[in-house]
């Protein structure tokens, strides 16, 4: 796969918007062009620009220029001056340009119905008013220095965090947070005011949780998780086949404390094919080893014990399972972050997980047990 280019950030709106176009005309096909022009309105003219292909009339859109941007910030705008704006206009599409747009931003503006272009290459445009659509993709990661001091959203206490906030219905405050999760309330604060940034959860002013995304946290969570790095796993093979060795797990008495994720945990919530890879958590990955007579194994493996990344793993486990079973945010980000088709299972337990909250989100603080 070819390296995304990323050239030198413009210092004004202006010159963005000249090298967005650059940007966008280099994926166009030959003969299709964009140009700049002023857009007629009631309440005035603004500036626009046109996309237009051989033999078909112009596409217009309304650009809204941002040198810097955050989720936050989109979601904002969707509410505030863009969405008036743009029903000042009847056929004029709208098209938010920045020097790079985050994955999470991206979410937002197409939830919004917007377009997008950033000059690494991250472009949706979506015209329904002309049956246009275009998709291409650029930097997954910030291409700019990350600033220092601030706090980043990978780690153990980020993923405690995450957890907590995606397992129990606010509101808390910092304080009750980081009691609750044993974590420094300094930086409880600071990720909080990342998240914030992120769109991921709602403060008031205060600063106390209000509201919070469980799907989208997971999802953040998984673009600095490994289910198979992030915690220690061993891969074995099981003698008589993965499905053997969990129905002997469970028949097993003096064994160490261990807990079902992955495929055989997720089919149970929301099965999408039949498991085959046994993941479990155990604190003494050699003792349950030879307790089930597994086998090493470098390839070919049918299970894989994992010493877990955390003791968050253990927390809040999932409530009338057959045998005992990690919580269902733990499980998604597990199953996502996985092998195989566990990619397309955490998306089918998130889906779970949206439609049945109520069977598996504690509702509030004061009911943590």
């Amino acid at each position: 796969m070819p390296s995304v280019v990323v050239p030198e950030v413009p210092n004004d709106e202006e010159s963005l918007l000249d090298e967005a176009i650059a940007t966008f005309e280099a994926v166009l096909p030959e003969g299709w062009r964009m140009v700049r022009q002023q857009i007629n309105s009631a309440t005035g003219r603004d500036d626009g620009v046109s996309l237009q292909a051989p033999g078909q009339s112009f596409i217009t859109f309304l650009p809204e220029v941002r040198l810097t941007t955050s989720p936050r910030d989109i979601q904002r705008l969707a509410a505030d001056a863009l969405s008036q704006r743009i029903r000042a206009y009847s056929s004029v599409n709208l098209l938010f340009i920045a020097p790079w747009i985050s994955p999470r931003s991206r979410e937002l503006l197409t939830q919004a119905g917007w377009s997008y272009l950033d000059l690494t290459g991250n472009i949706r445009i979506a015209a329904p008013n002309a049956a246009l659509f275009i998709l291409t993709n650029g930097a997954q990661n910030d291409p700019a220095p990350r600033r220092r001091g601030s706090v980043q959203l990978r780690g153990t206490r980020s993923a405690r965090l995450i957890r907590f906030l995606c397992d129990v219905r606010p509101p808390y405050g910092v304080r009750e947070l980081a009691g609750a999760t044993g974590l420094n309330a300094g930086w409880v604060s600071q990720l909080l005011g990342a998240l914030d940034a992120q769109a991921l959860i709602d403060r008031n002013r205060r600063g106390e949780v209000t509201g919070t995304d469980p799907k989208a946290l997971i999802n953040r969570w998984a673009e600095s998780y490994d289910v198979l790095k992030t915690n220690k796993a061993r891969s074995y093979i099981a003698p008589n086949g993965a499905r053997r060795a969990l129905e002997a797990l469970g028949e097993q008495v003096n064994v160490p404390r261990w807990s079902l994720t992955g495929s055989f945990a997720a089919v149970a919530l929301a099965p999408v094919a039949a498991p085959s890879l046994l993941l479990v958590y155990t604190d003494e990955v050699d003792q349950l080893a030879r307790a089930l007579d597994l086998l090493p194994a470098a390839q070919g493996a049918d299970v894989a014990l994992l010493r877990p990344y955390d003791e968050a793993v253990w927390q809040r486990p999932l409530v009338g399972a057959r045998v005992p079973t990690v919580g269902p945010s733990q499980l998604a980000v597990d199953c996502l972050t996985g092998t195989g088709r566990m990619p397309a299972e955490g998306e089918a337990v998130l889906d779970w997980m949206q439609d049945n909250e109520d069977t598996w989100r504690v509702p509030s603080l004061a009911d943590l047990q």
